[in-house]
């Protein structure tokens, strides 16, 4: 592409009227379509803002410079016919607010939304560089300098940032060089068009009518801002309010969005693309002096003596590639999708996303049927489009339902969320969106407010270190400050609503486990790691249109908790946090009086009263624990100073925002309850060690208490493979899936088996099913042993029966001395030894709290008795006395939710002396950690957006990666290399950490650039990975380290155990069950005599050998799906739909066993398919295929069999609170083993001797 041959026209060739037919074009335009465009000043140099142009001035450009070629009209005439037809379909909104639907007027012909109004200006921009293009073409006769998308995908353009040379054409004063000499080619004359004699033929009047405004794509540049309904957050907390800075607004009216109009910065377009950046680089002249020429005479007459540089780049910028990619992120919808509900339009893009269609252009009818979960699947099964592509998995049928009905079930909420993951193509989008199923989950208060539905949750992957796209590698900083521009400053639409972000924070872990996979603890950094909350500002479905603006000023609060008691005003008691010389002592802690605690038990529906919640109410978070000396039965709760993190207005008036009764609402996460014994957590070993005086005895103490727990733990293995109940109990207490169970009100199904090898073994158990007699049972047995022996390994699990972990609460009657502390049980089992009930008054115990670094963070306290602190149970009270404070020796707690670990196990407790604290290194005021205390106010300081601007920086700090891990693992190579936790360099990292995690609240900012700078100065020890970090250790005789020590008894326990249990499973299981293939048999010998079941059955087998066939080729002979390492769910649910889809041939037969009333999944026809499908397996080899087809109807095929009677009938309601009897579990174990007679035996035995 050459640019320097755009053709410009001389300046002493200007004519005024070329200028006012000009102005007179942009004026029919600003009055016809509210464009707000602005014609250059006669006396403005472009160059002055030829760099920052927004979309308004470029098409003032292309509009000045086509006008004075003559081509102005047809591409005016095509936009005003593009522009009818857009407004004839957009929604009027009569009564919206002002400010976010322009009123009408005289002046404004067709009113426009500033959605709508950039939306236009994309019309017109695109138009008029489709004219300037083909015009530049015809006559330059080269290529055209701009392509389309598809044609830069395919290419794949090399990426060249550097700085572009490109020399002005300059006028010469050589009046004998002829002007052909300019030319490099022949001129060509460009194709007549056929154009309205007039300007206002060009500009037709007017249509009415407005229908919904169509999906927009997102549009800005990398290195401009605009305003349009801004959102914004807060860097650490998204519950901040703008406060008075912006309008107040009533609890439930809208505010208006901010007005766009007066820093038109609505538009802003930067030259951010080729297109762009070509006008940018030509226009360099006055458009009032341009000379209306004809087009061959004006070429030749421009041309003359102009000097033209050869040194012109024809590739896209890297930040243009970027803007073009991140476009079309989300997808757009077609026109018959944007009226229905917003639960289809989800499950319909997201089952088109995950089979990678496009979803554009196809049409859809009326979403009457498809309010029905199954009928949408059907319908979407046998589209054209869908046919043989995969499909996700499907959402809960719990959470369609709740969807149907207001997005809430009880204190659940439906959410909705995603992710945007990078694309592995270098084409294309730069993320692919993902749809995550709908989903019950606790709900959190703005939700509850506005409606679950408004929000959308998106996880991220980090922007920065491994895995990054090439382009954002070669971008930098550059490329991230686009990703965030194109976040926040672009209105992204949706399932046709309009959604703008605004909070950020880190994405949820959902297991612990997944966290240690392969004891790797860093990931590739691209991993979904960051979780972007948006919300719909506008949109289908919505009553009102809310800014974001308008949203912060309210509460968005996105904890999720459950809702209990709505007080009154009188019933909030604010008061001043204790101090003890000048330090707060009750940091985080509140109170609630008697009264509101059995109100907000009864809520829960608690079986027992707590002595203190954890939870949130209007502006403060924390713990509140029960005031058990009041009696007054009045409901009131206290709020500590250090509780709030933002300011209620002093007003008071309840219809202000702040005293919503959202705001007035106490909300629980967790509460007090009874303890139990606890494990020992890892970084707790190394700090006893340290302070023990006799490092030998608390090795062989730690020791002891670790094969105890793993005899207990062993031994129960043991035992629940000796019959169904004792392995059913023990399931029951390790199940991972016991609170999604209780959440959904029922067990979880994947095709036709539950979700996760636990349940799926507890329903096998229940139907009677015995793992020593089916080979797929015990299958699922050896995986859930292996899986606890691994476990055991990796987790170093040491249950210390004499140790727990309890809420810390301060102690506000202030009876308790320095280093006293005061706990009472419930009750108390040692989970070791057996025993019931501890009394700990009078006796030294320790304290912790995770993560623990220094030295320090473990203390030796006495447990006291105190009178007035009787009632409060199940937490440890700490003085309100002594600097520093107990819970700031403690790694810095506080009482916000804080739990502490206590122990008074003597061999321990006993050989155990405290540490002074060590002085913290200034890592701060040396320069290796850098804080940001910029406030808000400074932050947007003569920024005409501080919304925009406040949330990309926010979202900036917030998806920072952190160090906090790395610098972890780097801590412990440091002390495990040089033998000790109270070193020189630990103390230095230490520091680091106690810095890094409240790196979020305290504005720290810490990168790998400063990490590497801070250990070549501070920490010159290189050391090595310890060995029981290694995937495969191999530990000496007798190790040193007490984590290598207990790790290698471990390793040799656990798989001790594993060669007993090998040895102790049957050998030549049968993979055959008769039970099973019963009423299949019976249906063979009907059709000797029945001439109806010979074709049935032939048919049915014969449906189901073509099933069974590419499932063999697929999945080959692999015991148990979730081992194979791949994602196998949508291959799955391909082939269950197959399955479902086997009907019975038509006659009398098949519509009686079809069956007309019941349980679909239970009829005739069904249990005789599954049962011809477990048949249709050799008795030596049975398919796990049969159980993911069908194993809810051969468990049913079992109970029928083995029940004796008609098995007993069950509710999935009802069955999920079902839970085994320990007491006869234990009892059937005696009687099996070493005992003969059960306590029920006895229960009427009376003792007649004298």
């Amino acid at each position: 592409m050459d640019f320097s041959r755009v053709p410009i026209t001389p300046r002493k060739r200007a004519q005024d009227d070329g200028r006012m037919e000009v102005d007179m074009l942009i004026k029919n335009l600003n009055m016809r379509w509210d464009l707000r465009l602005e014609p250059q000043r006669r006396n403005e140099s472009p160059n002055t803002r030829s760099n920052n142009r927004t979309m308004e001035q470029w098409c003032v450009c292309m509009i000045t410079t086509l006008n004075f070629k003559k081509l102005a009209a047809q591409p005016l005439a095509k936009f005003q016919e593009k522009a009818q037809d857009a407004y004839m379909q957009w929604v009027k909104k009569p009564n919206a607010d002002r400010g976010v639907i322009p009123e009408v007027s005289r002046e404004k012909s067709h009113p426009l939304s500033p959605t709508e109004r950039a939306q236009m200006l994309r019309y017109l921009h695109d138009i008029l560089r489709e004219s300037y293009d083909d015009f530049c073409t015809r006559n330059k006769g080269s290529q055209s300098p701009w392509r389309s998308r598809k044609d830069q995908q395919s290419r794949s353009p090399s990426l060249d940032d550097s700085p572009v040379p490109f020399t002005l054409p300059r006028l010469k004063q050589d009046p004998k060089r002829p002007r052909e000499d300019l030319l490099d080619e022949p001129q060509m004359r460009p194709k007549k068009y056929k154009m309205p004699e007039t300007l206002a033929e060009a500009l037709p009047p007017p249509g009415r009518g407005r229908a919904e405004l169509p999906e927009l794509k997102g549009w800005r540049s990398a290195n401009t801002s605009f305003e349009s309904n801004a959102p914004s957050s807060i860097f650490s907390h998204p519950a901040i309010s703008f406060g008075n800075s912006m309008s107040e607004m009533g609890p439930d009216t809208q505010d208006a969005a901010p007005d766009i109009q007066k820093t038109h910065t609505s538009s802003d377009y930067g030259a951010g693309s080729s297109f762009e950046a070509a006008l940018n680089n030509t226009l360099i002249f006055d458009a009032s002096e341009i000379s209306p020429l004809g087009i061959s005479e004006g070429l030749s007459q421009e041309l003359k003596n102009v000097e033209i540089s050869d040194r012109v780049s024809n590739h896209l910028t890297p930040e243009d590639i970027l803007q073009e990619r991140l476009e079309d992120v989300f997808p757009k919808l077609p026109a018959s999708l944007r009226l229905m509900s917003l639960n289809i339009v989800y499950e319909i893009t997201r089952i088109f996303l995950h089979a990678e269609v496009p979803i554009l252009n196809v049409e859809f009818s009326s979403d009457d049927h498809l309010n029905d979960y199954d009928a949408l699947w059907q319908f979407l099964k046998s589209h054209p489009m869908l046919k043989d592509r995969p499909f996700p998995e499907r959402s809960s049928k719990e959470a369609w339902e709740a969807a149907a009905t207001g997005y809430r079930k009880g204190g659940l909420g439906v959410v909705l969320g995603g992710s945007l993951e990078f694309n592995e193509s270098a084409a294309g989008p730069l993320f692919q969106l993902r749809l995550k199923p709908l989903q019950l989950e606790l709900s959190h208060r703005v939700g509850r407010r506005l409606g679950n539905d408004r929000f959308l949750e998106i996880d991220m992957p980090h922007l920065t270190g491994r895995g990054l796209p090439k382009l954002l590698q070669d971008l930098g900083v550059r490329g991230q400050d686009a990703v965030f521009q194109w976040l926040v400053d672009t209105p992204h639409s949706l399932f046709s609503r309009c959604w703008n972000p605004f909070f950020c924070k880190p994405a949820d872990r959902k297991t612990k486990k997944a966290q240690k996979t392969s004891k790797k603890i860093f990931k590739t950094d691209s991993e979904l790691a960051h979780r972007v909350y948006f919300f719909a500002v506008s949109g289908t479905g919505l009553e009102t249109e809310i800014s974001i603006r308008s949203l912060l000023n309210k509460t968005t609060a996105l904890s999720r908790n459950s809702a209990t008691v709505t007080l009154e005003l009188s019933q909030i008691r604010y008061r001043h946090d204790i101090e003890y010389n000048n330090e707060v002592m009750t940091d985080g802690a509140g109170r609630i009086s008697w009264a509101l605690a059995l109100k907000v038990m009864e809520i829960l529906g608690l079986a027992y009263p707590p002595s203190g919640f954890q939870g949130r109410i209007g502006e403060a978070k924390g713990f509140w624990s029960v005031d058990h000396s009041d009696r007054s039965g009045q409901s009131w709760i206290e709020v500590y100073d250090s509780q709030c993190k933002w300011a209620r207005t002093k007003s008071k008036r309840l219809d202000h925002d702040d005293y919503h009764e959202s705001n007035r609402t106490f909300e629980v996460l967790q509460c007090s309850g009874p303890l139990k014994s606890a494990n020992l957590n890892d970084q707790f070993l190394p700090l006893l060690m340290e302070n023990a005086p006799d490092k030998g005895f608390m090795k062989k103490a730690l020791n002891k208490l670790l094969e105890q727990a793993l005899d207990r733990d062993l031994e129960n293995l043991r035992c629940s493979l000796q019959s169904g109940p004792a392995l059913r109990k023990w399931i029951s207490e390790k199940n991972p899936n016991q609170s999604q169970r209780l959440k959904s009100g029922c067990v979880g199904y994947r095709a036709g088996f539950p979700i996760g090898r636990d349940e799926q073994l507890i329903m096998m158990l229940d139907s009677g099913f015995d793992t020593t007699k089916l080979t797929y049972a015990m299958e699922l047995t050896r995986s859930l042993f292996r899986d606890k022996c691994e476990d055991l390994k990796n987790r170093l699990s040491i249950t210390i029966g004499q140790s727990t972990y309890a809420y810390m609460v301060p102690d506000f009657q202030g009876v308790l001395e320095p280093n006293e502390v005061f706990i009472d049980f419930s009750s108390f089992t040692d989970e070791i030894s057996g025993f019931s009930g501890v009394m700990l008054h009078g006796q030294e115990i320790l304290v912790a709290r995770s993560p623990a670094h220094f030295v320090s963070d473990i203390q030796k306290v006495k447990a006291v008795a105190k009178a007035e602190l009787m009632g409060l149970k199940d937490v440890i009270v700490f003085p309100t006395k002594g600097n520093p404070s107990l819970a700031a020796k403690l790694s810095g707690g506080d009482y916000d939710g804080d739990r502490a670990w206590i122990c008074w196990e003597p061999d321990i407790v006993n050989n155990f002396t405290n540490a002074d604290k060590l002085v913290e290194h200034p890592l701060v005021a040396e320069g290796y950690v850098h804080q940001d205390k910029t406030k808000y106010e400074d932050l947007i300081k003569d920024h005409e957006n501080p919304v925009s601007y406040f949330l990309r920086k926010s979202m900036a700090f917030n998806m920072q990666q952190s160090m906090l891990g790395i610098c972890t693992s780097w801590k412990e190579k440091i002390c495990y290399h040089q033998g000790s936790v109270a070193t020189r360099e630990a103390n230095i990292i230490s520091s680091l950490l106690s810095l890094l995690v409240d790196q979020a609240k305290q504005g720290y900012i810490f990168s790998d650039d400063d990490w590497t700078r801070l250990k070549e100065a501070l920490i010159k020890v290189k050391p090595f990975e310890p060995e029981y970090k290694k995937e495969k250790p191999y530990f000496r005789k007798d190790p040193t380290h007490i984590l290598d020590y207990l790790m290698d008894r471990t390793y040799k326990k656990v798989d001790k155990c594993l060669e007993e249990f090998a040895k102790s499973v049957p050998k030549n299981i049968s993979h055959w069950d008769d039970d099973l293939v019963a009423y299949y048999l019976w249906a063979k010998q009907e059709s000797t005599t029945n001439g109806e079941w010979k074709p049935l059955l032939s048919r049915l087998e014969t449906d189901l050998s073509a099933l069974k066939a590419p499932w063999s080729t697929k999945f080959k002979r692999s015991p148990l799906l979730e081992e194979i390492g791949v994602d196998w769910v949508p291959t799955l649910l391909e082939f269950f739909d197959r399955y479902r889809e086997i009907q019975p041939t038509e006659g009398a037969l098949g519509r009686t066993l079809l069956g007309g009333c019941g349980a679909e999944d239970l009829s005739p026809w069904v249990l005789l398919k599954a049962s011809a499908l477990f048949a249709s397996y050799p008795r030596t080899y049975v398919s796990t295929f049969v159980w993911w087809m069908a194993g809810k109807q051969l468990a049913h095929l079992k109970a029928l069999r083995r029940s004796g009677n008609a098995p007993h009938t069950v509710i999935p309601s009802m069955y999920v609170v079902y839970k085994p009897n320990n007491s006869y579990v234990k009892q059937l174990e005696c009687q099996n083993g070493k005992g003969s007679v059960r306590m029920a035996d006895m229960e009427d035995v009376t003792d007649d001797d004298d």
